[in-house]
C-alpha cells in the first residue's frame, strides 16, 4: 500500500510525493511500468483502475503477445499482490530472475512445453542449487502456468508429473556448538548489531519479528514478549513494511529469559539518542540513523564476525537453529519449543529446528556408559 505525507495508507501503487502531488503506477501485462503524476487522489485512483483494466483486458485478448516474463510480473502484481508476505515476493522475484528469467523468460507464454520448465530445473541444479530451492522454483513456475490456465492464456499446465529434479540428501544445517557460540558472542561485541545477534540467540525469533519488535510488545512485569509482526524491506516500494505473523501460531508469547531482560535494558539505554525517524520510533532494534537493519546487512555482518573468529560461516536463521537445538539440549520439552518458535506443527519444530551437535552425541554416550556400568555391576 502507498502513503501520504503523514504515513497513511491511500491505495495500491500510489503515493504521494513532497512536492504534495500523486504518483500512481502499475506494471503492464508486457511487463513495462505504466505511471503517472496528479494533483489529486480521487485523480490518481480513478487513472490506475482505468488503465489497470485497460491494459488487462487489451491483453487478454492478445495472448500470443504475452511472454513468460511479462505474464510473470501480472500474475505477482495483480493476482498475487498484497496476500503474499513482503518476505515471499522477494522471494519470488529473486528466484525468477536468477533462474527462470533467462531459460524462459522470453518466451511467448503459450510455446512453453515440458521440456522447457525441465531445463530450468537442470540448470539450477548443474550450478550447485540444493534440492530445496529447485523445490521452490518448480513450485514457482507450477504456480504463475496455473493462474495462466485459469485465465485461458494457454490450455495447460506445462508443469507436470514428469517436471522433476533429483532428490539429493540435504545439507546438515548450520548451528553453533555450546564452545562456538561462546566463542562467536565474544568476538561479536567488537561488531554492530551485536544485541540483535545475542537476543536472536536468547529467544529464537525470526529476523523479521526481531527487527519488527516494538517496545509496547514487551512486558517486563509479566516477563513476555509478544509477537505480533513481522517487518521486512520491499524493494520496489523502498520501504520496510509489516506482515502479519507467518502462520495463526506465529502470533505467540515468548517468556523472556533474564539474559535477554539484560539485552532490552542495555538497547534502551543505548538508542536514547538515536535520530527519531518516523514511523519506526517505537522499534527496539534500529541502526545507528534511527532506521531497521536490513537482514542483508545483518547477515553481511555475521559473515565477518565468523570469519574473524575462525568459524564456519553462519545466518540468522543459523541463530535460531541454535536456539532450537540449545532448549532441546537442557531438556526443554518439544512441545513447547513448538509454541515458542510459532510452528504450526511439531514435525516442523523436530525436523527443521533441531539438531544434535557432537558435543551432545559424546554426553549423551558418556551418560549411557556409565549407566551400563552400574548395570554390570
Amino acid at each position: 500500500m502507498g502513503k501520504n505525507l503523514k504515513g497513511h495508507e491511500i491505495g495500491d501503487g500510489i503515493v504521494q510525493r513532497k512536492d504534495g502531488r500523486y504518483y500512481a503506477r502499475f506494471r503492464g501485462k508486457d511487463g513495462k511500468e505504466i505511471a503517472k503524476y496528479f494533483h489529486s487522489l480521487p485523480e490518481a485512483r480513478t487513472w490506475i483502475l482505468d488503465a489497470k483494466y485497460e491494459d488487462s483486458h487489451n491483453q487478454m485478448s492478445k495472448p500470443r503477445q504475452i511472454t513468460v516474463d511479462s505474464w510473470f510480473w501480472y500474475w505477482l502484481d495483480e493476482i498475487k499482490g498484497e496476500t503474499i508476505r513482503a518476505g515471499t515476493r522477494t522471494a519470488y522475484i529473486n528466484r525468477y530472475k536468477n533462474r527462470i528469467k533467462s531459460v524462459i523468460g522470453d518466451m511467448v507464454l503459450s510455446d512453453v512445453k515440458p521440456m522447457h520448465c525441465q531445463n530450468v530445473l537442470n540448470q539450477a541444479q548443474n550450478i550447485g542449487d540444493k534440492t530445496g530451492s529447485v523445490r521452490k522454483l518448480r513450485v514457482i513456475m507450477r504456480s504463475f502456468f496455473q493462474a495462466a490456465c485459469d485465465n485461458e492464456l494457454i490450455s495447460s499446465n506445462p508443469i507436470r508429473s514428469s517436471v522433476t529434479y533429483v532428490n539429493n540428501p540435504e545439507e546438515e544445517r548450520r548451528v553453533l556448538t555450546m564452545d562456538e557460540q561462546e566463542q562467536f558472542l565474544e568476538t561479536a561485541k567488537e561488531f554492530p548489531y551485536f544485541n540483535v545477534f545475542s537476543f536472536a540467540l536468547q529467544t529464537g525469533m525470526r529476523v523479521g519479528e526481531i527487527i519488527g519488535l516494538k517496545w509496547e510488545d514487551i512486558d517486563f512485569k509479566t516477563g513476555y514478549i509478544s509477537v505480533k509482526r513481522s517487518l521486512d524491506y520491499r524493494k520496489d516500494l523502498k520501504t520496510f513494511v509489516e506482515n502479519p505473523p507467518k502462520s495463526k501460531a506465529g502470533e505467540r508469547l515468548i517468556p523472556l529469559t533474564d539474559e535477554a531482560i539484560d539485552i532490552l535494558t542495555t538497547v534502551r539505554e543505548e538508542t536514547k539518542g538515536l535520530p527519531a525517524v518516523a514511523p519506526f520510533t517505537h522499534l527496539i532494534f534500529r541502526n545507528s540513523v534511527g532506521k531497521p537493519s536490513h537482514r542483508g546487512n545483518l547477515n553481511r555482518t555475521l559473515r565477518s564476525i565468523t570469519a574473524k573468529a575462525g568459524m564456519e560461516s553462519c545466518s540468522m536463521h543459523s541463530l535460531r537453529h541454535t536456539f532450537a537445538t540449545r532448549c532441546i539440549e537442557s531438556g526443554m520439552r518439544p512441545k513447547t519449543l513448538q509454541k515458542i518458535l510459532g510452528h504450526s506443527t511439531l514435525n516442523l519444530t523436530m525436523d527443521l529446528y533441531v539438531h544434535v551437535t557432537d558435543d551432545t552425541l559424546k554426553e549423551e554416550m558418556k551418560r549411557f556408559g556409565a549407566m551400563s556400568k552400574r548395570r554390570d555391576a
